[in-house]
Parts: structure tokens; sequence; C-alpha cells
């Protein structure tokens, strides 16, 4: 068997069009794949903001989501308790999903994997939640499917009338490439145990849109370097709605459509590379995403603003 390359060097030999090792080399069965393959490992795994952190005015973002609208069509089955956990293992959201009007849940259309470490460790929310005290493995968010760990990053949206107007959105899969199998897989069983044994009379919507944001500054780095540098630019700090800096992450401040005030902490992984930027949706607020999700649906516009 193939062992999964551990550095640059070693991924570098796999891609090569020439390789000694015959049994080393990668095929592949349509010509121009190989490019497209090295493109994306160093898009994701170098990129920018891994020696200082990058400024980028904007980005275009071709955006896919898988979204359950529960809202108040399961009146019999008890508020479940959600838990939005990102690939670090840290919570993000703690919420009781009460029945109500134009409200959904919503996911990113590929699979994520976590390792069976973060799967045996221990929820502690810090807020009221069922789900305290059990193995992140024993929660509808971390499925174990042939020997992998799943990971349903799933948070809470309002399904209203302007997202609908936002997202092209379809009942049935439009393109399989965009809309991974096993992440829908994985999204409904997480819906199964979560709401009722027979959520299908709720079809999953599959939603996407195109974007551009040329005004909306972008900053790029590890975790570490990005506080640093926010710390020091207390004006990129309003750039983007950030009320104050944490030990760990930041507070982001800004307002829903309707204009009411929103407050939320975003914690931050260590050594983890990340984008910092203004997000627009419901609410408009500072928010903060790991490199490779970014990178997955997002390129910057145009090079780097140096501010000196």
């Amino acid at each position: 068997a193939r062992s999964w390359p551990s550095n640059v060097e070693e991924f570098a030999g796999l891609m090569a069009e020439k390789e000694d090792n015959e049994a080393k080399k990668v095929q592949f069965t349509n010509r121009g794949d190989r490019v497209v393959v090295q493109f994306n490992f160093f898009k994701m795994c170098i990129g920018p903001g891994w020696e200082e952190v990058a400024k980028y005015k904007g980005f275009r973002e071709t955006t896919f989501r898988l979204v359950f609208p529960y809202a108040n069509h399961f009146p019999e089955v008890a508020p479940p308790h959600l838990l939005t956990i990102l690939p670090t293992g840290v919570v993000e959201t703690v919420k009781v999903l009460k029945p109500e009007q134009e409200v959904g849940l919503i996911t990113f259309p590929y699979t994520q994997f976590v390792d069976e470490a973060l799967a045996d460790k221990v929820v502690q929310s810090g807020h009221e939640s069922s789900w305290n005290g059990q193995k992140y493995g024993n929660t509808p968010f971390v499925d174990r499917y042939e020997g992998k760990y799943y990971l349903i990053q799933t948070w809470p949206i309002r399904y209203n009338e302007t997202f609908k107007k936002d997202f092209k959105i379809d009942k049935t899969n439009p393109d399989p490439l965009a809309f991974d199998k096993a992440a829908v897989a994985a999204f409904k069983a997480c819906i199964r145990t979560m709401f009722d044994p027979d959520f299908n009379k709720i079809p999953i919507r599959y939603c996407s849109k195109e974007s551009v944001r040329d005004k909306c500054p972008c900053y790029v780095g590890t975790t570490e370097k990005l506080l640093a540098y926010m710390k020091e630019h207390t004006e990129a700090m309003r750039e983007v709605g950030i009320k104050e800096l944490t030990e760990t992450g930041f507070v982001s401040i800004g307002e829903t459509k309707k204009g009411e005030p929103v407050e939320k902490a975003f914690d931050m992984a260590p050594e983890i590379k990340y984008v910092i930027y203004q997000k627009v949706g419901w609410e408009t607020m500072a928010c903060c995403k790991p490199w490779e999700q970014f990178a997955n649906e997002a390129e910057f516009i145009g090079q780097p603003i140096d501010d000196d």
C-alpha cells in the first residue's frame, strides 16, 4: 500500500511526472488532474499567512451548503441540544433547538474527519447541554463509519426569505461533485438522531451561491500572529468588527438584518492558520474560519496589502 506523504518532498515525489519507483507514482485517469491536485495541495498546505499576517482587500466565494429547515415540523420531539464542534475540537455553539418558524441547521457539503483522540474527548461546553460529560464520539456530531470519524459541523441559521433569495436551492442533489454523498449521509444520520427517524418528511436543501466581496478586508495568519497583529493594529479590529481580544481569540460585535445588536466570542486553536474577516448574512459581524475551510470555497482578490 502507498503511504500518505508527511512532507512536501514526499508529496512532490508522488506527483512527479517521472518517478524512479513506479509503485509510488500516482496515476491519474484524466489528463490534467495531476496539476489540479498539485495546486490544491500547495494552496491548502502552504498558501499565505505562515510567515507573517497577510491582508487582502476581499475575496470571491462559491458557497455550497446543506440545510435542514426543521422549523416547527417536529412538535412532538423534545427540543434537541446542538453542539457546533470545530475541526480543532473547540465547541463554538451550544443551543437548544426550540421549534419556531424559519429556523434550520446548515453544514458543509464535504466530509471532515477527526482523529480518535478528538472523538474520545469529553464535552465540557460551559453551558447547559444534554451532551456535557459525553464523549464527542457519542454525540450525533462525530460519527464513526468504516474505521473513520466523521465530523458533522452544523450550526443554526435563519431559513427565511432573505436566505432563499440569496441561494439557489434544490431538494435533490444537483451536483454530486459539490455535494459529497458521504457528507450528505453523515448529515442525515445526525438529523435522524436529533429529531426523528421520520425526518425525511422534510427534505434536505442543497444550496449554492456565488459572491464577490471586493471591499471586505481579510487577515490570514496563525492564531498567535493574528492576535499579536490585532493587538498592535486596533484599526484592523474596528475594520472587521472585533470588540476586544481574549487569550484564545476575540469577541465579535455586529448586528442582525433587523438592526439588533449581536455579540459573540470566537476561540481559535493554537498554531492553526485562520482567516479573520467580516461575515455578512442574517448577522454582520467579525468571524474567523480555519484556512482549509476558507480556501476550499474562496480565493483572495489581488495581492496582499501592505499597511505600513
